[in-house]
């Protein structure tokens, strides 16, 4: 092979790398496709939606309330994202 596809390769590999085995990479998107799947769940959406409009500190509290039931019913800890 050439320089040029040797290259691009290597940058695929090191890409497909990053994204499927650090830890950091596979929690979020394994967080993410989590939101996604309960939003399918009309419930889940409704609320959702409702927290629409809502300040910063009653998000804040909204989520304490969440991850308190997550606590109480054994559900693993959801990482935080960056716009959360």
């Amino acid at each position: 092979m050439d320089g040029i596809t040797d290259g691009r390769d290597t940058a695929l590999a090191d890409n497909l790398n990053h994204l499927f085995f650090e830890d950091g990479v596979t929690s979020t998107v394994n967080a993410e496709l989590n939101l996604l799947a309960a939003l399918r769940d009309s419930r889940d959406h409704h609320v959702a939606l409702r927290t629409a409009g809502l300040s910063p500190e009653s998000l804040q509290s909204i989520s304490e309330v969440i991850e308190r039931g997550r606590v109480l019913e054994g559900l693993p800890r959801v990482p935080r994202t960056d716009n959360a």
